[in-house]
């Protein structure tokens, strides 16, 4: 019987730590976006945003748009047909509308389920303090380390993206 209990508390010690790997706590950590904090973002469902380790990707694309632009629509639809080529780029959408129009845009587009595209809600002072007066869609591209690459003023193509990434 003892050799049974032993044998019950190794197995259930393995379990635990194999359970323990999987979550990777490491993943969950979340990442100093240095200036990019100013923005104050929400998620979806209202809490603060922050981007963890594991939803960090080799660069990140900022798109600042309205759910009626017909530019950001367009840009959503170019996203979305080349996702593929922006496997490696964490992608943050911005809005400063209420957040049910914001998800209404991300499953209309079907970017809601694009495990590297991320929705977020930043007020309409917080955007125009960052961001200035700028034409909607508005993208920046930043390296890991939130150091910007590029700004586009309206829409670019993912083939322009990909080219600032590869240089």
């Amino acid at each position: 019987m003892n050799r049974i209990s032993k044998l019950l508390s190794l197995s259930s010690f393995i379990l635990f730590a194999w359970f323990l790997q999987r979550c990777n706590p490491a993943d969950s950590k979340p990442v100093n976006m240095g200036q990019l904090e100013s923005l104050n973002l929400l998620s979806l469902d209202s809490s603060r945003f922050q981007l963890t380790q594991g939803q960090l990707r080799q660069s990140l694309l900022l798109i600042v748009f309205n759910p009626t632009c017909d530019h950001c629509q367009a840009e959503a639809r170019e996203i979305t047909a080349n996702i593929e080529k922006l496997k490696d780029v964490t992608i943050l959408m911005i809005a400063s509308v209420q957040l049910k129009d914001i998800q209404e845009f991300a499953i209309d587009y079907g970017m809601s389920e694009l495990e590297n595209v991320h929705f977020v809600y930043t007020s309409p002072l917080d955007g125009y303090q960052f961001f200035g007066g700028i034409q909607l869609p508005h993208l920046r591209l930043y390296d890991r380390d939130f150091k910007m690459i590029k700004s586009f003023s309206g829409s670019a193509s993912v083939d322009e993206i990909v080219l600032q990434l590869n240089r």
